[in-house]
Formats: structure tokens, C-alpha cells, sequence
């Protein structure tokens, strides 16, 4: 999980620190797609704002419902929560 708060600071870490941080793979623009999710999507709309317009990321999804996230191969899922 990682804050909507602290999403522009951890896509600035190196991968390992990332990792450390964070627990999972940091994704990358190139990488596969990536699922950002909350409760009412309104941060969701936010993280897939940042990862587009900082970060040069092109294949997400936002606010996918649980169920489907926990069945999505070949896709990284970033659950947002409030800081």
C-alpha cells in the first residue's frame, strides 16, 4: 500500500529502496500495467494523474474493483490509502 500522499516521493526511489519500503516490485512506465485502487476512486484518479503526467506512464487502470484486482495477471496493483 502506499500513501496518495507519499506517491510522488516513492516513485522517486531507486528500486531496492522501493521495495524496502513498499514491500513489492516498484513499477515502471515500461513495465506491466498498473491497477491503482482506493475506496472511492477519488485518490485513485490522483495516483493515475501523477504516474501520467511525472512519471511517463501509459497502461493503468484506476478504481477496479477488488475482486477483479486480486484476479488481474500480469498487472501490478497499487492499493492507495490516506496518509
Amino acid at each position: 500500500m502506499v500513501s496518495v500522499g507519499d506517491m510522488e516521493t516513492a516513485m522517486r526511489l531507486s528500486a531496492g529502496e522501493f521495495r524496502t519500503k513498499y514491500g513489492f516490485t516498484k513499477p515502471t512506465p515500461d513495465g506491466p500495467s498498473v491497477i491503482v485502487y482506493c475506496r472511492s476512486g477519488v485518490r485513485a484518479g490522483q495516483a493515475a494523474t501523477l504516474l501520467i503526467q511525472q512519471f511517463g506512464f501509459t497502461r493503468y487502470v484506476d478504481h477496479l474493483p477488488r475482486v477483479v484486482v486480486g484476479s488481474t495477471p500480469g498487472c501490478v496493483a497499487i492499493r492507495l490509502v490516506t496518509a
